[in-house]
C-alpha cells in the first residue's frame, strides 16, 4: 500500500515540509498519541452520565474541545509533512491505527452522556425478536406492556414508532443477542464498523496515490470516537459501507462493481441518504451495480414488511417526518430571529417556504453534480463531499454524529489553504470551512440542555457554526471566481491593435500557400 504513494499526487508537495530524520517524525507522532491518551483518560475519570450536573457536563465538553484542538494540530502536521518510505511509513500507519483502536476501546464502557438513542436500538431489537414490528408499534403502545424492562425505562421517543431502517435493525438485533440489557456489546459492534472504515479509507487513499497517513483525519477525530464509542450511534454502519462502496467502485472488474452496488444498498439500509451514491458512482450501462443495490435494499426491507403483516407504508416511510420532529437551521433561524426582534411568525408559513428552498438547494446540487460527472469534470470524492454536505445540512437538524459521514471525504479532498506558488486556494478554504463546521456541530449540545435552551443561545450556535462556514464558503467562491477569471484572461489570445493585423496577415499568407499547394480537380463540361 505505501509503495503506491507518489509525490505528484501527494497534497501539494511544494507546500509540504521535508523531515530528514524519520525517527523524529515517529517521536512527534508518539507525543500526539500520548497526549490523546491522557485526555481520553480524563474522560474516563469524569464518567459523565445522562442528566449529569452542569459542572460535570462543562468539564466533559472542555476536555472534548481540547481533544479537537489537538486533533487539528496533529492532522495539519501529518498533511504538511511528506510521507516517509519503506518501513518508516508502516511504523507511522501502525501508530495511527493503534491510537484509533485504543482511543475507542478506552471509552466503550462509559455510560451514555449526551443521547439516549442507543437504548432505543436495544428496545427495537427486543420488540422485533418478540414478533412485533417496531415500525408499527411505539414503545408506549399497550400491546408492548409485557416487554417493558430497564431498556424501556431508558428508551427515548416512546410515542413514536422507530425511525431506523432495516439494515440498522439487523445490527441492533445482533447487539441485543450479545447482551440484551447492556450497551457495551452494541457499542462494540459500532466500534468494529468504525475501525473497518479506518482501514478501508487508508486503502482508498493509497489507491488514489495519496498519502495513506491522511486517514488520521478520520481515525483520530474526536467526533466519531465519542459519538460511536461512548454514545453508540448507528451512523457508523452507513459510513463504513459508503467508504467500502467507493473503494469497490474504483475497480473496473464487474464483480467489484456488483459488490459496490451491494455496499450502497447496505449503507442505504442503515441510513437513507447513501442511496445518493448512485448519482456519483453509476457509469453508463452500469446496470449490474444498480440491480445489486436495488436487490439488496428489497431483501433488507422484506422481513420487516412480512413482520408487519404487509404494512408496507409504515416500513418504507418510517424515516419520514424527521423534519417536523427536528427542524433544521433554515427552518428555525427565521423564527428565532423574529422572536429576538419582538415579532412572531407562524411556523407553518415559514416551513412552507424553507422546505421549498431546501428542496431546491438539494435538487440543484444533484443536477450540477450529475452534469459535472457526465462531463468528467468532478471526481467521485468531491461529488460525494458536496452531495452529502448539502443534503445533511438542508434536510433536518444537523446532529453532531451526522457529520461523521463527511470526514472520509475530507481526508481525500483536503488541500493546503495557501501555498507560495499559488497563493490562497479556494478549494482548500472551502474544505476547511466544512471541516470546521463538522467539528463545531458538537456545540449544539449546549443550547440543547434545558438550562441553556434559549433563542439567544441557539442563534449564537447558528452564528458560530453555520454562519462562519457560510461566510468562509462565500469568500472561497469569490476567490475561486477571481482566479478562474484571471486564468481565463491569461489563456485567451491577445486582441490589441498591434498584434491583430499581424495575425490576419499570417492567416492570409497561410491560406494562400495552402491554395497554391493543393491541386484542383478538373471540371467536366457537359457535351
Amino acid at each position: 500500500m505505501p509503495a503506491q504513494v507518489t509525490q505528484s499526487s501527494s497534497l501539494a508537495s511544494g507546500a509540504q515540509i521535508l523531515v530528514k530524520h524519520p525517527l523524529r517524525r515517529v517521536v512527534i507522532l508518539c507525543a500526539f498519541l500520548l497526549v490523546f491518551l491522557a485526555l481520553y483518560r480524563v474522560m474516563v475519570l469524569i464518567t459523565m452520565p445522562l442528566s449529569a450536573p452542569i459542572g460535570l457536563f462543562t468539564t466533559f465538553m472542555t476536555v472534548w474541545g481540547v481533544c479537537f484542538f489537538l486533533y487539528f494540530v496533529a492532522s495539519i502536521w501529518v498533511i504538511m509533512t511528506r510521507p516517509l518510505a519503506g518501513r518508516w511509513l508502516w511504523v507511522e500507519l501502525g501508530l495511527i491505527f493503534a491510537g484509533a483502536m485504543v482511543f475507542r476501546f478506552m471509552l466503550i464502557s462509559l455510560p451514555l452522556g449526551l443521547s439516549r438513542d442507543a437504548w432505543r436500538y436495544l428496545w427495537d431489537a427486543r420488540v422485533t425478536l418478540h414478533g412485533y414490528s417496531p415500525y408499527m408499534y411505539a414503545p408506549l403502545d399497550k400491546v408492548l406492556v409485557p416487554l417493558r424492562n430497564i431498556v424501556f425505562a431508558n428508551c427515548p421517543y416512546g410515542e413514536f414508532p422507530t425511525k431506523y431502517p432495516p439494515g440498522a435493525q439487523m445490527v441492533f438485533i445482533l447487539g441485543y443477542l450479545l447482551n440484551p440489557t447492556n450497551l457495551v456489546a452494541l457499542k462494540g459492534l459500532f466500534v468494529l464498523f468504525d475501525l473497518v472504515t479506518c482501514g478501508a479509507l487508508a486503502v482508498l487513499l493509497a489507491r488514489k496515490g495519496l498519502d495513506p497517513r491522511r486517514v488520521v483525519i478520520y481515525a483520530w477525530c474526536p467526533l466519531p470516537i465519542v459519538e460511536f464509542a461512548i454514545q453508540g450511534h448507528s451512523d457508523a454502519i452507513a459510513v463504513t459501507f459508503m467508504v467500502l462502496a467507493v473503494l469497490c467502485a474504483t475497480s473496473s472488474k464487474q464483480s467489484l462493481r456488483l459488490l459496490a452496488g451491494v455496499c450502497i444498498g447496505l449503507a442505504t439500509l442503515a441510513r437513507l441518504y447513501p442511496i445518493l451514491l448512485l448519482v456519483v458512482l453509476v457509469r453508463r450501462r452500469d446496470w449490474g451495480l444498480v440491480v445489486a443495490c436495488v436487490t439488496t435494499i428489497a431483501l433488507g426491507y422484506l422481513p420487516f414488511i412480512l413482520l408487519g403483516q404487509g404494512g408496507i407504508r409504515s416500513v418504507l416511510l418510517s424515516f419520514s417526518g424527521q423534519q417536523d420532529l427536528h427542524p433544521g437551521v433554515l427552518d428555525m433561524a427565521p423564527i428565532y430571529i423574529a422572536n429576538e426582534l419582538g415579532s412572531r411568525i407562524a411556523s407553518a408559513s415559514v416551513f412552507s417556504v424553507t422546505r421549498l428552498l431546501e428542496m431546491a438547494a438539494a435538487g440543484i446540487t444533484v443536477l450540477v453534480i450529475c452534469i459535472q460527472r457526465l462531463r468528467k469534470r468532478m471526481s467521485v470524492e468531491v461529488a460525494l463531499f458536496l452531495l452529502i454536505a448539502v443534503v445533511l445540512m438542508v434536510y433536518a437538524h444537523v446532529f453532531p454524529w451526522y457529520m461523521t459521514a463527511l470526514l472520509p471525504w475530507i481526508a481525500i479532498v483536503a488541500v493546503p489553504v495557501w501555498t507560495r506558488e499559488r497563493g490562497v486556494s479556494a478549494k482548500g478554504l472551502a474544505v476547511v470551512m466544512v471541516w470546521y463546521f463538522t467539528c463545531t456541530a458538537v456545540l449544539s449540545y449546549i443550547p440543547g440542555l434545558d438550562q441553556y435552551f434559549t433563542v439567544s443561545n441557539w442563534l449564537i450556535y447558528y452564528g458560530v457554526s453555520f454562519g462562519v462556514m457560510v461566510v468562509g464558503l462565500a469568500v472561497a467562491a469569490v476567490i475561486g471566481f477571481m482566479q478562474h477569471r484571471s486564468a481565463f484572461e491569461a489563456a485567451s489570445p491577445s486582441t490589441n491593435s498591434q498584434t491583430l493585423p499581424k495575425r490576419y496577415v499570417w492567416l492570409t499568407l497561410a491560406s494562400i500557400r495552402c491554395n497554391l499547394r493543393s491541386p484542383r480537380s478538373p471540371v467536366r463540361r457537359g457535351k
